[in-house]
């Protein structure tokens, strides 16, 4: 996670490999970002009779600097990186 603060902005940048888009979620709440997802994942070989699955979930938060202004916040999606 990378958090970038300017002037009159805050970017918030979260690789996630492996998630997909309709598997996390966003919501501000008091100033707070909170960022939730579930990891998803599974390898099977046919060849070998080998099968891996990983199921996790994870939550951060992010208290946002008081000039924010949360009704201007926006997100994008974009190949496993959501930029905020």
């Amino acid at each position: 996670m990378d958090i970038h603060n300017g002037e009159d902005c805050v970017e918030i940048c979260v690789e996630l490999p492996g998630v997909k888009e309709d598997d996390v979620e966003l919501s501000i709440d008091d100033g707070v970002l909170t960022l939730k997802g579930e990891k998803k994942s599974s390898r099977e070989s046919e060849q070998s009779g080998y099968s891996e699955r990983s199921y996790g979930t994870f939550e951060r938060r992010i208290t946002l600097p008081s000039n924010i202004d949360v009704d201007s916040c926006s997100a994008s999606f974009d190949e496993g990186v959501l930029t905020i």
